[in-house]
């Protein structure tokens, strides 16, 4: 039988859930997905088939180049383990949700505020009074169900550069830091989105600086946040106010 010669790479047939380029030679190839669909290519003469269980989808020349993407749920994530604690592979979104994908922005919000805010500045609406509280309450958490907000100990484990390294980098052409868990090599990308002034909601930073919640107040003002930019990470404490990134962590 013809052996079938094709390339997988990442971008077009994203039901088939392939992730990684390679390049296959084979006489068929199989992709049976969660809700039991089976694809298929297989030789066809000179063509090769792609077929949905029984039924032709398209015919293609051989040799064929074939393109895949992942697929992001905005209310699941595989999550990943660093230092620990298992993060959630994208920042939070719409309450709620997740963004697209892991070097999307999200939304920004402020201290135990239920409201997310687009990463760009605010024109109207914008509420320049305090938050309350003495920690992140569950009900104005905009996490996805199965996570929450990372507390201030969470967030000092990716800090713990015997146990974690991290480095700038650029992943899809956007600006983040890269956290590496120097014992498994598992690896999570923070995109610097910047933050939101205090008093104005003014979009400050983007690409340069990132701020990320934990739970933890600080004072009756403040609360602890890890901070991206302006050198290496570290932990930072400021005001309530400002609009922030959300990376959850699992419950």
């Amino acid at each position: 039988m013809k052996k079938i010669i094709f390339v997988l790479a990442i971008a077009l047939f994203a039901l088939l859930g392939v992730e990684a380029q390679r390049s296959i030679e084979t006489t068929e190839w199989t992709k049976t997905l969660q809700n039991n669909v089976t694809y298929t290519l297989k030789p066809d003469g000179e063509n090769v088939v792609l077929k949905e269980g029984e039924n032709d989808l398209k015919s293609f020349t051989q040799p064929l180049t074939i393109t895949f993407k992942k697929i992001y749920s905005p209310t699941i994530d595989e999550g990943v383990i660093i230092n620990g604690v298992k993060w959630s592979t994208r920042n939070v979104d719409a309450f709620g949700t997740f963004a697209a994908t892991p070097e999307a922005s999200g939304m920004l919000y402020q201290w135990n505020r239920r409201k997310g805010w687009p990463a760009a500045s605010v024109t109207t609406g914008w509420d320049n009074s305090t938050p309350t509280g003495t920690s992140w309450t569950t009900t104005n958490d905009p996490s996805p169900a199965g996570w929450r907000i990372p507390t201030r100990e969470e967030l000092q484990t990716l800090l713990d550069t015997e146990k974690v390294t991290n480095e700038w980098v650029i992943q899809n052409g956007v600006n983040g830091i890269e956290f590496t868990d120097v014992l498994t090599h598992n690896t999570l990308f923070l995109p610097v989105v910047g933050y939101l002034s205090n008093y104005f909601g003014t979009l400050t930073d983007a690409g340069i600086d990132g701020l990320y919640w934990s739970n933890t107040a600080s004072g009756t003002d403040d609360a602890f946040s890890l901070r991206l930019g302006y050198g290496s990470p570290t932990e930072f404490n400021g005001s309530r106010r400002a609009g922030q990134s959300v990376r959850s962590v699992a419950k």
